[in-house]
């Protein structure tokens, strides 16, 4: 491969493998998949497994993904099929529709397709072309899916009159906007290829939203954006994503008529003016807290059947009986040492481990190289620096930033000027867009700046507030770390801290959605004189640590009560406690440990 300096844009892909097509009787079959990011590029072929990485600035040529065509003749095939869908032959053409012979994985041989280019936002130039092979029905790329297609296309000027941006999700639901006179009508690259677990997009499939990212610039400028995505189950879940990741507050939906799932079929069922009428009566995007009492129709048809169900686990059983991980804003507090940060990187570990989120981390404390190492020591279980226990190999230390990487963007504190409220939210819902990312983690309250332009009680309801909002917008959950007025011993022993003893508003109690307390018992025991004459705690230090929850919104996220894990200072990774009465009981008489405690 010839070398380039130049960084390509991101996308994927599939083109020919040019390790093995040559000596193939299929030599135009596209069985290389290749994967552009801002790292470089990956690839692998599904015929004969090679595979590699290459940064931009090494072996990386734009001919890896060629553009064969841009630009060519309509023939009598393709005006049929785009008649009988409703679109003329001028607003094809004025589009850049045309026709091309592609190969079809289906039936293994070339067959006409009609050619959608994609064009970049700033140069106007071809980066790929979709093809849609009329018979056998069938997609294949040539160059980048990178983006919205018609992105160029918008009336960025328009926006001062609120004309909107309309996201379909197909390039002939754009096309039939246009027929109908209807500017700024865009389409997802792919489709709704996404996996849909409980109605919502898997986090699996974050990533397929990055064509959003390349839009970003044109997305923020525009006031309104109409979601017109198809009328069925992935159409709807790729529609809430959508919504999520741009905010709900200036999304609308549509309502499509009787026996219509997409814009398309509004124009061949009921005409161009039906489709300027649907657009017309689209309606804001129901925001958390504002939905009509018919939007939870299939929600508690759900709970009638199955019952309350919970939130996503937090990988531990003892603390799932009280605390579950949901969409809302749970605030956290513990004195000083109790392990506060460590546990909630732990929590947000698991569940990215386990379902694949991703996550916005602004630690105040934490320096992000410092922070990925402790990621990186739960990664591994091995500790990161060097010591008396085995440390992390360089190469766990590569596949664990490499998993990290993945899961974790890090919101860097070290350009010295304040941090508010609102520059923290503001990253984070650019983290969302970018990354789908699904939660939140602010650590600790106390480095925010407030605005100190009334009281603080009121400053600290008032960034709450913008909490839950962006909460609601982006339908993240929260972790918010705050410390606690300085507490004094009661009988002896420093109370452990609830909502009520952060400092500064009783609004940490009454704003939260779970409120947690991490406590290390020890800590907490009555002081008492040694012989020495010292005043030392009652209890010998241990690594127990317990999660005391003091307030539930929602009984179904959770209720009021005390769980118990084991803290490993060696490699900083929470475990369940073992209940050492369980295995004595299970000891057989040969006095060999049952199996699950080696």
């Amino acid at each position: 491969m010839a070398s380039t300096k130049n960084k390509m844009a991101t996308g994927q892909g599939r083109i020919a493998c040019p390790f093995c097509s040559n000596s193939r009787t299929k030599k135009t079959e596209p069985c290389l998949s290749v994967n552009i990011d801002d790292q470089g590029v990956k690839y692998r072929c599904w015929h004969c497994s090679e595979e590699g990485f290459a940064k931009h600035d090494e072996e990386v040529v734009r001919e890896i993904f060629p553009v064969k065509a841009v630009a060519g003749p309509l023939d009598a095939a393709s005006l049929r099929f785009l008649n009988h869908r409703g679109i003329t032959e001028n607003i094809a053409r004025k589009r850049g529709i045309f026709t091309a012979m592609r190969f079809s994985r289906r039936v293994g041989k070339e067959v006409v397709s009609l050619a959608f280019p994609y064009r970049d936002l700033e140069t106007g130039g071809v980066q790929g072309v979709k093809y849609r092979c009329l018979e056998p029905k069938d997609f294949l790329w040539e160059g980048i899916s990178s983006g919205l297609w018609g992105i160029e296309r918008v009336d960025v000027s328009g926006f001062n009159k609120s004309l909107p941006v309309i996201i379909c999700e197909g390039e002939l639901d754009a096309l039939s906007l246009t027929e109908a006179g209807v500017t700024n009508g865009l389409s997802v690259p792919n489709g709704a290829t996404v996996r849909v677990k409980e109605g919502r997009v898997d986090p699996k499939d974050d990533k397929s939203f990055s064509f959003l990212w390349k839009a970003a610039e044109v997305l923020k400028k525009a006031a309104k954006i109409i979601i017109a995505t198809d009328d069925d189950t992935p159409g709807r879940a790729m529609g809430e994503e959508l919504a999520r990741r741009l905010g709900r507050a200036k999304c609308w939906q549509i309502k499509y008529p009787d026996g219509c799932k997409d814009i398309n079929d509004v124009l061949v069922k009921h005409g161009r003016a039906e489709v300027r009428k649907v657009i017309g009566k689209a309606k804001p995007w129901p925001v958390a807290g504002l939905y009509p009492a018919n939007h939870y129709r299939a929600k508690i048809e759900s709970l009638y059947k199955k019952g309350p169900g919970k939130g996503e686990s937090t990988g531990f059983s003892a603390l799932d009986d009280i605390y579950t991980i949901s969409p809302g804003l749970c605030v956290v507090t513990g004195i000083p040492g109790s392990g506060k940060s460590e546990l909630i990187d732990q929590l947000a570990f698991n569940i990215a481990m386990r379902e694949d989120w991703k996550f916005a981390v602004c630690s105040f404390e934490n320096p992000p190289e410092y922070h990925i190492t402790k990621y990186i020591e739960k990664f591994t279980r091995k500790p990161f620096f060097e010591g008396p226990n085995l440390r992390v190999s360089k190469q766990e230390r590569e596949e664990a930033l490499d998993w990290v990487n993945d899961h974790f963007t890090f919101m860097d504190q070290s350009d010295g000027n304040p941090s508010t409220i609102d520059s923290i939210l503001e990253r984070a819902a650019a983290a969302v867009q970018r990354l789908g990312v699904r939660g939140l983690i602010i650590d600790p309250f106390n480095y925010i700046t407030l605005k100190r332009q009334e009281s603080e009680t009121n400053e600290i309801s008032d960034m709450l507030t913008r909490t839950r909002q962006f909460i609601a917008a982006y339908d993240c959950h929260v972790w918010f770390i705050a410390h606690p007025f300085k507490l004094y011993a009661e009988g002896g022993g420093i109370p452990v801290p609830t909502g009520y003893s952060i400092a500064g508003s009783a609004s940490w109690f009454s704003k939260a959605d779970v409120g947690l307390s991490i406590a290390r018992p020890w800590m907490h025991s009555p002081l008492e004189l040694n012989e020495f004459g010292d005043r030392v705690h009652s209890m010998e230090p241990d690594n127990t640590t317990e999660v005391h929850c003091w307030k539930v919104r929602f009984k179904w996220m959770g209720r009021l009560g005390t769980a118990k894990l084991e803290y490993n200072p060696v490699n900083g990774v929470y475990s369940e406690r073992i209940n050492w009465g369980e295995v004595a009981r299970e000891i057989p008489q040969d006095g060999a440990l049952p199996w699950w405690v080696k």
